[in-house]
């Protein structure tokens, strides 16, 4: 099942915390494709960590995410207008970073893996997980095992 909400295809406002909100566009296919080619994520190396990745394509997703916010501002106070080099700064301050994971990026991802159809599994097992294969018939377990005694 996927659940579509179609009223809001408009920006919206994150809350991240400690004064600030950010305005996001809806995190659509094309803003995340453009963001894995971004040279922020391409120029990593190979053998970058997983959380090296994951503050790169935070940034390449802000920059093309982040219209507006509120709660930002420079050494003097004055706010500060959004830009790359300023969502990079954003995103290297962890509790911002977290709230951008969690609110606006895990939440799209959550809406991928819907559309994927993955069963649900609330601890990472396969509680939630629908049969694939029926069950066999009692009398082929009785002759595997008659099998296996000679």
């Amino acid at each position: 099942m996927i659940r579509l909400n179609l009223s809001s295809k408009g920006p919206s406002w994150l809350e991240l915390g400690l004064g600030v909100r950010v305005q996001v566009q809806p995190l659509t296919s094309v803003l995340v494709g453009a963001a894995s080619s971004d040279p922020r994520v391409t120029s990593l190396s190979p053998d970058a960590s997983a959380e090296e990745r994951s503050v790169a394509m935070a940034k390449a997703i802000g920059v093309r995410a982040i219209l507006d916010w509120e709660g930002v501002v420079d050494e003097d106070d004055s706010a500060m207008p959004v830009s790359p080099e300023a969502v990079d700064a954003l995103m290297d301050f962890y509790p911002a970073f977290e709230a951008f994971q969690v609110g606006y990026v895990a939440a799209a991802m959550q809406l991928h893996l819907e559309k994927k159809g993955s069963a649900p599994s609330p601890n990472g097992g396969s509680a939630g997980a629908r049969r694939t294969a029926t069950p066999a018939p009692r009398r082929a377990k009785a002759a595997r095992k008659s099998k296996a005694a000679h």
